[in-house]
């Protein structure tokens, strides 16, 4: 039986080990995404166990403990080092199939040269060596990235950052590893989370300048850049959930810019003010505002069935919406989604009440990174613009999949109306299989070009699906049409696709 952590861990193929060895193990690492401190780079920093150096400051390990139902005090909190190390152990088994599983294994291999398998059974073992291995010369920060062959190291820097210690190891001639800051702006652009007021009031005094508008900040975060630059930043790293653009004018922009100084959420009165802006038309447009990752709590059809009113919440705050000339099968959305949402705030009379409603002009499922690459790559394809290869394989689905759809609308009863994001969640769940946008819009092109359905657009991004009858008898070998064979030629070449 091969062993877990052997020399040809993942490489499963003789091509694979053959790039790996006589190519890949010797070449330096550009690790342009980092999260060690560049003042422990300087000082060289020595762990005293296997926790400081792995549990430490490691998000995606905390999340694994997490999930898996571990108390704080064991992730961030004031147990004890060995307890820490023991709640991870305990986890870890649970993470099997998932990277951090192999990446932890990896690492005991390489730099402890442990090939068990880490559990809590195992976790005294494990700790005992690895902090006995921590005590020799070669285990210090610098140590580490010596072995690890990294020739250059991006640290991720906030904009208020002195970046005293890079200008350090730039003077420290024994620092041969390249050393540079990446902006990291997160905390600036994080304008409803808590706590951005007072950021806003640090980065004001680090830059020696009021922050009192849109502007201001602009210009603050400008002057940053400049300080990045000159200490030889070249990247610029953002965590950002989903990057929402609709045009605002300024006047609307320091609105948002002052609620947020303020905390606040807007009220009656202050949508009441924006009437003075009126009239609204050439040279004055309407302002127009954005709210991104809203839950969809409620959704119904009103005004004999045409238009859709919806309740959504974010971070605790409920908001009613209406979006006219638009129902709920036509939006693409269903109870539980996330959703972005464009509008401009209205009054709302009821009864006697008045409330603050918005007047929604755009609203769309608010896409994953992977979903939004996808469909970028899919209205690629559909223009009839090159892919590449590697492009190709991720639109060729197999056999399964192919199955998988057919049985989805074949279940229906002929016809299907829903957003192509949605359709694909619901036939990867139906059929077990990994959810993919792409290759779901691309077995539906396979089975439209042997006239098993056929495909409109609907309003919203909608797609509807009309199963009909094939002319002619017989079966289909759906793998044989002309569109895969296309893709297939594109990514392996006609030799291999013939």
């Amino acid at each position: 039986m091969k062993p877990f952590m052997d020399k040809d861990f993942l490489l499963s193929t003789p091509t694979a080990q053959k790039l790996y060895h006589e190519y890949a193990a010797d070449m330096p690492i550009i690790d342009y995404h980092c999260h060690v401190s560049p003042r422990e780079i300087f000082e060289d920093r020595r762990f005293e166990n296997i926790t400081q150096v792995w549990l430490g400051g490691d998000h995606y390990k905390w999340r694994v403990m997490r999930s898996n139902g571990v108390e704080e005090k064991y992730i961030t909190g004031d147990a004890p080092d060995r307890e820490k190390f023991q709640k991870f152990a305990e986890a870890l088994p649970r993470a099997i199939g998932n990277p951090m599983y192999h990446w932890c294994h990896l690492e005991l291999k390489k730099y402890f040269g442990y090939e068990g398998a880490l559990n809590g059974e195992t976790a005294e073992e494990v700790w005992n060596l690895c902090n006995e291995k921590l005590k020799e010369a070669g285990m210090s920060v610098r140590g580490l990235i010596a072995q690890s062959n990294v020739a250059f190291v991006g640290t991720t820097d906030d904009p208020v950052d002195s970046l005293e210690w890079h200008q350090k190891i730039k003077e420290d001639p024994s620092i041969t590893t390249v050393v540079a800051p990446s902006f990291r702006p997160d905390k600036a652009l994080n304008i409803d989370k808590a706590g951005w007021k007072e950021y806003i009031a640090k980065l004001a005094e680090v830059c020696g300048c009021e922050i009192k508008d849109s502007a201001a900040l602009e210009c603050a975060l400008a002057s940053r850049i400049d300080h990045f630059d000159a200490a030889g930043c070249r990247a610029s790293d953002h965590g950002l959930d989903y990057v929402i653009y609709r045009p605002a004018d300024r006047a609307a922009v320091d609105m948002v810019f002052s609620k947020g100084m303020n905390g606040e959420a807007l009220t009656v009165e202050e949508v009441e003010a924006l009437s003075m802006l009126e009239p609204y038309g050439a040279g004055n447009p309407k302002p127009i505002f954005s709210l991104s990752g809203v839950t969809v709590t409620c959704m119904t059809d009103v005004g004999g069935g045409r238009h859709l009113k919806m309740r959504a919440s974010r971070d605790g705050r409920t908001v009613d919406m209406i979006f006219f000339s638009v129902t709920r099968a036509k939006s693409g959305l269903a109870v539980g989604d996330k959703a972005d949402v464009a509008f401009y705030p209205q009054i709302n009379e009821y009864r006697g009440s008045r409330t603050v409603q918005l007047h929604l002009v755009d609203l769309r499922p608010a896409y994953t990174a992977k979903q939004q690459n996808e469909q970028a790559l899919y209205r690629k394809y559909s223009r009839g613009e090159p892919i590449t290869p590697c492009e190709a394989r991720a639109m060729i689905p197999d056999r399964e999949e192919l199955a998988a759809v057919w049985r989805y609308l074949a279940n229906r009863e002929g016809e299907v109306i829903d957003h192509p994001i949605r359709l694909a969640r619901k036939v990867a769940q139906e059929g077990d299989l990994w959810e993919s946008t792409l290759r779901t819009m691309i077995c539906l092109e396979v089975m439209e070009s042997f006239e098993l359905l056929h495909m409109e657009p609907e309003p919203g991004g909608m797609l509807r699906i009309c199963l009909q009858k094939r002319r002619g008898q017989g079966k289909v070998s759906l793998l044989q049409s002309p569109i895969i064979k296309h893709l297939q030629d594109i990514a392996w070449g006609k030799e291999r696709s013939s």
